[in-house]
């Protein structure tokens, strides 16, 4: 390594604000080597001197984004249907079917929210959407699931009083709204955590050989008021196991 780049104040970064695709671009051209400016900068930045590598074949491509395509217009689709039916037809306005259209809108508001945006994040690797995106994916990452298990429980301790307790007055339509309203902010503040701590995270990638510089953002969850990224693997793992456990209770 040049000792003379190594003190090189022109490899140094100022200002964390400057640094950008162009600044990199910039050093690297005027002779600050990609190594030199990954350690100097070290602590600062996330730069790394390997080409990006999550780049997939464009078969692989074509082949997940017709099948995310494919599940999100029928996701749609089904559960458009389900709210219309119900909305539309006087006679389907029962308690049960009530449920079902929570269901519904719980799969819509997951299926118009997240899956198209994770679903291009996991492709690609690379967070193409704003910062108000990203929040809004986090959140609805876990929203949705928590109001459809939450619904699937309520549906069945009211299947079971309906079988335990036949004779007993069921509840009307106002108690149900508000069983719903309660469902939904349940939910809510099961993925306040998940939008509280959300951040976006900037990575640059220099290929050594091309002298090409790629900047990869990643929407991340991890910002807790701890600062341990640990955190967020541990809160993850808590939902989904708190999740998929009354989901396996209430059948």
């Amino acid at each position: 390594m040049n000792d003379s780049n190594e003190t090189n104040p022109y490899c140094v970064l100022t200002k964390r604000s400057d640094f950008s695709v162009n600044w990199v671009s910039d050093r690297i051209s005027k002779g600050c080597d990609c190594y030199e400016l990954a350690q100097i900068n070290i602590g600062r930045v996330q730069l790394y001197c390997v080409p990006f590598p999550f780049v997939h074949d464009i078969f692989v491509q074509f082949f997940y984004i017709l099948l995310f395509s494919s599940l999100i217009l029928c996701s749609i689709a089904g559960n458009l249907t389900v709210v219309w039916i119900v909305l539309r037809h006087e006679r389907m306005r029962t308690v049960t079917n009530y449920y079902l259209l929570n269901l519904a809108i719980s799969d819509l508001a997951i299926t118009v929210l997240n899956t198209g945006f994770s679903g291009t994040y996991n492709l690609y690797y690379n967070w193409v959407f704003s910062d108000v995106h990203c929040a809004i994916n986090n959140l609805m990452g876990i929203t949705p699931i928590c109001a459809s298990v939450f619904t699937m429980i309520v549906m069945s301790v009211d299947r079971y009083l309906a079988i335990v307790y036949p004779l007993r007055r069921r509840p009307g339509r106002g108690a149900t709204v508000t069983i719903i309203i309660c469902i939904w902010v349940l939910a809510l503040i099961c993925g306040l955590p998940a939008l509280a701590a959300t951040k976006i995270e900037t990575h640059f990638f220099v290929d050594p050989e091309k002298n090409t510089v790629f900047e990869d953002h990643l929407c991340l969850a991890d910002k807790f008021p701890d600062g341990n990224s640990q955190t967020s693997t541990i809160f993850s793992m808590f939902v989904i196991t708190v999740i998929f456990l009354l989901k396996y209770l209430s059948f």
